[in-house]
């Protein structure tokens, strides 16, 4: 019986052993799986989060680009509008220079070159010169021709017609000043 025992014995010690073994087996099977499958999870959280991140800092990125170009369109604006009413203190600075202009002894030789530059240009046959009323006396003195007021002119000067000929001659200081303030803001340098 002893040795029924003992085999029984040896017999249980295998079935342990090989258990013991199957079990490990398992055991550590598991524990690949769940390492697996946390390194999986792991992974996958941090993909997430540098998705997350990518896209977070595609958006400030997209917000700084527009706040950039609020802030430049906002900075031009400003410049071009600064800009604008440096030309236009310009222009009202000239406007006044020239209105003193006109009341000086150097506007009547003016007065006297434009009317013998609109005579030759626009001849004396059925031509008209046209003046501001405060000038009409001073330019009849200076030509034969007709002379008529002319409320747009402003600033001083003459223009002469001969609407028979189809000629038409403009040496007044309002278009003067006028073609000079256009291309003052047409130059190269004022530009943003």
């Amino acid at each position: 019986m002893d040795n029924n025992k003992a085999r029984l014995e040896l017999f249980r010690q295998a079935i342990n052993t090989q258990a013991d073994a199957e079990a490990a087996e398992l055991t550590r099977q598991a524990k690949e799986k769940y390492a697996a499958r946390a390194k999986e999870k792991s992974e996958r959280s941090a993909n997430e989060a540098l998705a997350g991140i990518k896209a977070e800092r595609g958006r400030t990125a997209t917000y700084y680009k527009k706040e950039l170009s609020r802030c430049d369109h906002e900075m031009k604006k400003a410049v071009l509008a600064h800009r604008n009413q440096l030309i236009e203190q310009l222009f009202a600075e000239l406007r006044r220079k020239l209105t003193d202009f006109a009341k000086s002894p150097a506007y009547a030789d003016y007065l006297k070159s434009a009317v013998e530059k609109a005579a030759a240009e626009v001849g004396s046959s059925g031509a008209v010169i046209y003046a501001k009323s405060a000038d009409i006396a001073a330019v009849k003195q200076l030509t034969a021709l007709a002379v008529e007021e002319d409320t747009s002119i402003e600033l001083g000067g003459i223009c002469a017609g001969n609407p028979t000929a189809g000629l038409f001659a403009d040496y007044t200081l309002d278009s003067r000043l006028a073609e000079q303030q256009e291309q003052f803001s047409d130059k190269s340098e004022l530009r943003l």
